[in-house]
């Protein structure tokens, strides 16, 4: 009897952890989707914006202890960013690694007239529970600010 109880016991706890494991990876997978949703979107946007004059080729993502760690290649030059999220918002992007000869976020003109011809594509009233949540206006923002809202505008419309 006591053998049959260890069976079960360790039987529950391996279930219990491979269900575990497998909503892990379904997370994920979730969050790989929406990097990849329409031609890989979010990871064009963390590239245009980080460095608007190099052409985006891949990217991939993966979660290491609550932050995405995305990497993003162009056709120059490999960005590697720390991007939080908390409950329906991307609140902080972090560089990792970058080897472009340009610092990143820097080129705010070219940024503002990016993220400009993409916020004509949201409703007004959209833009402005953007604008609310973030504490300022969006023209206002800076680039890694700008990058973080239109994450978030794309997480919404995801």
């Amino acid at each position: 009897m006591k053998q049959l109880r260890k069976f079960f016991t360790l039987t529950l706890l391996l279930f219990t952890v491979s269900i575990q494991f497998a909503a892990a990876q379904s997370i994920e997978s979730q969050w790989r989707d929406f990097f990849n949703a329409k031609n890989q979107l979010a990871y064009r946007t963390i590239c245009r914006l980080a460095h608007p004059t190099n052409t985006f080729v891949s990217g991939s993502m993966y979660i290491d202890g609550g932050y995405f760690i995305v990497t993003i290649h162009s056709e120059d030059y490999t960005l590697k960013v720390r991007l939080h999220k908390s409950n329906d918002r991307f609140d902080s992007i972090e560089k990792i690694s970058d080897n472009d000869w340009a610092p990143t976020w820097v080129f705010s003109n070219i940024i503002k007239s990016f993220a400009n011809d993409m916020y004509e594509n949201y409703h007004s009233d959209v833009i402005a529970r953007i604008e609310r949540m973030y504490g300022q206006r969006l023209y206002d923002m800076n680039a890694k600010q700008m990058t973080l809202a239109a994450l978030t505008l794309q997480l919404w419309v995801y």
